[in-house]
Formats: C-alpha cells, sequence, structure tokens
C-alpha cells in the first residue's frame, strides 16, 4: 500500500491462479488501484524467477490485456535471463481506475516451492494538482507451491 499524508493513494496486489500447480502452470494477476483523483502515469514490472543455473528455467507469457485499448509497451528479457520486464512508459487513458494485467508461468521443472520476486514502480500523478507527480516503488517476494493445498 501506498500512503499520502495518511491517506491510501494506491494498492499493490498479486493473486495467483492455479493452473497445473503440479506441472508447474501458473497465472498471476497484478492489479494497481489507485485512488480516484489520481491517474497512472507510467508503470513498470521486474518479475524475477529463481536465477539458479541449476533451478528450474521459468517461461513467461503475457496475456493479452482486456478493455480500453492499451498504449505501447515493452514485454521482454531483462538483463540476466531470470527476469521479464513490462513496461508501460505512458499508461495514457488507462491509467484511471484499477490496471490489472494478467501473466502466465511455467516452470520447466516444478519443485516444490518455486521462489520469485516482483518489483514494481510507477508514476502518479494528481489530477487536481499540476506539477505534482510521486514516483513509487514496491517489491514483493513470494513462493510458488506444486501442492494445491500449500499456502503462498
Amino acid at each position: 500500500m501506498f500512503y499520502e499524508s495518511g491517506t491510501r493513494t494506491a494498492a499493490f496486489s498479486v493473486t495467483e491462479r492455479r493452473i497445473e500447480p503440479e506441472n508447474g502452470r501458473f497465472g498471476l494477476a497484478l492489479n494497481l488501484w489507485h485512488r480516484e483523483d489520481t491517474h497512472l502515469d507510467s508503470l513498470r514490472y521486474e518479475l524475477r524467477a529463481p536465477s539458479n543455473p541449476n533451478g528450474p528455467q521459468v517461461a513467461v507469457w503475457l496475456e493479452r490485456p482486456g478493455a480500453s485499448p492499451w498504449p505501447e509497451m515493452t514485454f521482454g528479457k531483462g538483463r540476466d535471463l531470470h527476469t521479464t520486464i513490462i513496461d508501460v512508459p505512458e499508461v495514457g487513458s488507462v491509467g484511471v481506475g484499477s490496471l490489472g494485467i494478467e501473466l502466465r508461468l511455467e516452470a520447466t521443472e516444478m519443485p516444490d516451492t518455486l521462489p520469485a520476486r516482483l518489483d514494481l514502480s510507477f508514476d502518479l500523478s494528481h489530477e487536481d494538482r499540476l506539477f505534482e507527480t510521486y514516483t513509487a516503488e514496491s517489491s514483493l517476494e513470494f513462493d510458488l507451491h506444486r501442492n494445491p493445498n500449500a499456502q503462498s
């Protein structure tokens, strides 16, 4: 959660969607909510899978976003083979209200626990206050579990 003067301004969440966890297939729903009187100007996610060279490799797919026509975005690999980047430098009209992105992950082999890390950065501006823009960053580490009854 992100606060300005004690008021919740934005909230970020990751929801796991189990597809076939026993086979290393997962879905992740990334959601960024922000206050009604703000506008999301830019957004960047960096998803880091385990960087163990002897561990499983993780392929990441981006689900096509729905709703309004989306601005141009970059979806690609980071500087290392374990990082996937989603970068939307100019969010435009999609930046009003909650913004959701869906990902699909597939590991070449599935250990009992697959650690991951998601870094988020975004720029947010107030609609009624000119030249007031905030940059926020956050990181979230979480585990994906092969056993559907295990907790993430």
